[in-house]
């Protein structure tokens, strides 16, 4: 149903797809090898991004989980010379739901004192992780998307940003291209077509897709180059320890989903108003898709998320109502 591995362009190295029937003993084998090193006294670094159906803003929305080990060991050191290789090893992209052994075996890699998490804003892909049981060291986290931001829990920084200040890296010009090609996937459009999927994460699982979410192993890594070469390793890392504790005290707080819930609501409170209206079809979707999932979280949401969306649970319904006429009407009929 899936391919073995997906070839990385940028690298040219294969990571391995692992389902709950594929390559489960060959991921096993990888992370008791990352846990022997780490064990000896190496710190080891790894790349981990995750892929989902509008990911951590509504409940069981995990569909992958791409992780590879990265960087040479000189890497956080100041006086690494440039251009720095990103190192990106063989890994591997886990498939949503799994087994029991494989949720095991990251969370056994994950919780490691010597490992380091290289991550682009770890709220949704964190919050997903730990909603299907996997655990987490979190003040291990390396989270690129918080250098220069502190005291700001949902700074908004995209990792197109963050990845063109990487310049120093080895692979940077096939980096910046494969950004590029991101914006060819329409997730607002896909929202509001799989919605009422039973699965609607396997939908997305195109040959492009594949290709895009091996991608994003290698743009993680970059955006750490990026951060380490612009703002220092203690700095992000402090950083990251500041976002790390916010992150847990809210899941504490408020439920494993309300920080990535809270922060997809962030993106959309500043256009509140603005979500019944649709004058263009790709306006419909984007309108639809912020409240659907407004709609669909919000009942997890935490006192002052609810407050600053400044209208109640049915205003996003009926938002969701309008879009959905104005793109039945308007969109090409297939």
């Amino acid at each position: 149903m899936y391919p073995n591995s997906i070839h990385c362009d940028i690298t040219g190295v294969d990571h391995k797809i692992v389902t709950a029937t594929q390559n489960v003993e060959e991921f096993l084998t990888w992370v008791q090898k990352m846990i022997g090193e780490m064990c000896q006294g190496k710190r080891i670094c790894v790349s981990l991004d995750c892929e989902g159906f509008n990911l951590g803003a509504i409940p069981n929305s995990l569909g992958l989980i791409q992780i590879a080990q990265c960087y040479a060991d000189d890497v956080f050191d100041p006086n690494v010379e440039t251009p720095i290789p990103l190192n990106i090893q063989p890994g591997f992209m886990v498939k949503i739901p799994n087994c029991p052994e494989v949720y095991d075996g990251l969370s056994a890699l994950l919780t490691q004192d010597n490992i380091r998490i290289i991550c682009f804003d770890f709220i949704c892909d964190f919050a997903s992780m730990t909603e299907v049981g996997i655990k987490i060291n979190f003040e291990n986290a390396f989270d690129t998307q918080t250098f220069g931001c502190k005291g700001t829990y949902f700074p908004n920084r995209s990792l197109k940003e963050v990845c063109e200040n990487g310049n120093l890296c080895e692979e940077y010009d096939l980096c910046i291209e494969a950004i590029k090609q991101k914006k060819s996937f329409d997730f607002a459009k896909f929202t509001y077509e799989c919605r009422n999927e039973i699965a609607p994460f396997e939908k997305m699982l195109s040959e492009d897709f594949w290709r895009y979410s091996c991608h994003d192993i290698v743009l993680t890594a970059l955006a750490g180059i990026s951060a380490i070469t612009k703002y220092g390793t203690d700095n992000v890392i402090e950083y990251s320890k500041d976002k790390a504790k916010k992150f847990e005290e809210f899941q504490k707080q408020y439920g494993i989903l309300a920080p990535s819930i809270a922060k997809n609501a962030s993106f959309t409170a500043s256009h509140v108003d603005q979500l019944k209206r649709s004058s263009k079809l790709k306006f419909a979707y984007s309108n639809f898709s912020r409240a659907w999932c407004i709609v669909q979280g919000y009942d997890m949401m935490d006192p002052d998320t609810k407050k600053s969306l400044k209208h109640p649970k049915e205003y996003f319904v009926e938002c969701c109502e309008n879009a959905a006429k104005f793109i039945e009407e308007n969109a090409p009929k297939q």
